[in-house]
């Protein structure tokens, strides 16, 4: 059975709660260097900063949430570890004192104690992450339980596949031999893995022997989709190769549109997070907008309602001797029409 990776904070949920714990130490030590060791007990209220203890975990998990933290972290080096922690600090740090001012709280807390916890969470935080690091690339490197991946392969390919896929010290799978589908070369080694079978042998390999997984670089898809679905019905996990993406754009998505498998490229693909943050943004937005052509319209609409002249109102009063200058002009129309209906009658 195979078990797809994991993605998103779970993948680092370890480094979340190293960094959640050096965190809480930063701020133990800290309260412990204010009112214990320096001795001012002024501002020494627990609860408040059992409060601070909270609001810097939700402040964290958000923060690595929308920043993606832990992208690459068992690939930096110590001199890029300490500018991801500086930012990540900076960022938990910075948001915390605006919620100190936007809730009027700032006050309340002793400053020096603020001192002391940010410098004290770069430092554990630092220690924390790259002492982990160490555990899980050990782990990785003595782990006896990986996946056992053969390469199939053709012999101008060969060479290009196990240089990106079989030295790679932190993957989940090893490779454990190589099959040439097009020269003979079986016993032979390339780049220190043995070739264990060829074309024609190769399915009695995997009958007889403990695979776990294959990687395919065929020549054709209809051969590769032949050997993958024989694979299968053995029981083994069949990865294939559709495309080599040196000189593509770097941001590609595998999809699927009806029966088509297809790798689609563009300038910039949007994360689910970047999206939620471009909604929220939209919505923040429209929230602003909505709230100052409200206020303007408050101020605006009586002035121009007072100042524009097509906005005042005439009203009309008839008079006793308008009214009877109507009824005598309607009189004289009647008998004018009177008239000639008469001198139509008598032709």
């Amino acid at each position: 059975m195979y078990s797809k990776k994991k993605r998103s904070w779970v993948k680092h949920l370890d480094f979340t709660i190293i960094d959640i714990a050096c965190m809480m130490l930063a701020l133990v030590t800290s309260y412990v260097v204010r009112f214990i060791i320096i001795g001012d007990t002024t501002d020494a209220n627990i609860d408040l900063y059992i409060r601070m203890a909270i609001t810097l975990v939700l402040i964290d998990i958000f923060t690595i949430f929308f920043t993606e933290s832990y992208s690459g972290i068992l690939r930096r080096n110590k001199y890029q570890e300490i500018r991801a922690t500086l930012t990540h600090c900076f960022i938990v740090f910075g948001v915390f004192l605006i919620y100190l001012y936007a809730t009027k709280q700032s006050a309340m807390y002793s400053r020096p104690l603020l001192f002391f916890y940010f410098i004290f969470s770069i430092g554990f935080e630092y220690m924390g992450r790259v002492l982990w690091k160490r555990l899980v690339r050990r782990q990785k490197l003595l782990d006896k339980n990986k996946a056992e991946m053969i390469v199939v392969a053709e012999a101008v390919t060969v060479e290009r596949c196990l240089d990106e896929i079989a030295h790679n010290k932190y993957t989940d799978f090893k490779v454990t031999g190589v099959v040439v589908v097009d020269v003979e070369m079986k016993g032979q080694t390339i780049q220190g893995i043995p070739v264990i079978a060829n074309a024609d042998d190769f399915l009695e390999y995997v009958r007889t022997n403990v695979v776990d997984e294959v990687y395919i670089d065929g020549n054709t898809r209809a051969s590769s989709e032949a050997l993958a679905n024989t694979l299968v019905e053995l029981g083994v996990t069949v990865h294939i190769s559709l495309v080599h993406t040196n000189f593509l754009l770097p941001n590609t998505v595998l999809e699927q549109y009806a029966s088509y498998v297809v790798l689609t490229t563009s300038m910039h693909v949007a994360t689910v997070r970047q999206l939620f943050i471009k909604r929220a943004m939209d919505i923040v937005g429209s929230i602003v907008g909505l709230v100052i052509t409200f206020i303007a319209f408050i101020i605006f609409a009586p002035i121009i309602k007072a100042t524009s002249p097509s906005t005042s109102r005439s009203e009309s009063v008839r008079t006793v001797d308008d009214l009877s200058s109507i009824s005598s002009v309607r009189c004289m129309l009647m008998r004018i029409s009177a008239r000639k209906n008469y001198r139509l009658r008598t032709r």
